[in-house]
């Protein structure tokens, strides 16, 4: 007879333990790079109105380590509205010279750790 009954149950279980082993180790190893991909949020949104909630417009770094940082953000004709090469300093709704800019959609660009990240963000007053 050669292969019992057993035995042929017993591979059917194990192949499927195995599989199931590697596909969660895999789903283990893709869960954690893109979570350390996405560990910094950017808004989308801040609201300049001198209330002490969202008044900036700030990227939470979730303690990642900054060793090369920049942002740029500008209005809808591409004129440049703030630059810094500071992670600390963040976005009042300000020009450089000290005047409010109006209410409306700007664009950003950070590039933190050579990593570029890009988009819209809208100062709501």
């Amino acid at each position: 007879m050669g292969v019992s009954l057993s035995k042929i149950l017993l591979m059917r279980i194990r192949i499927p333990s195995i599989l199931t082993i590697i596909l969660v180790c895999l789903f283990l190893f893709i869960n954690e790079s893109f979570r350390a991909q996405t560990a910094i949020t950017i808004p989308n949104v801040f609201t300049p109105n001198n209330d002490n909630i969202n008044d900036e417009f700030s990227i939470n770094l979730n303690g990642i380590t900054v060793t090369d940082y920049s942002i740029k953000i500008y209005n809808n004709w591409g004129v440049l509205m703030f630059s810094s090469q500071n992670a600390n300093i963040n976005w009042d709704g300000r020009t450089s010279a000290g005047i409010k800019v109006s209410e409306g959609n700007y664009y950003y660009i950070v590039v933190i750790n050579g990593k570029s990240y890009s988009g819209v963000l809208s100062l709501i007053y």
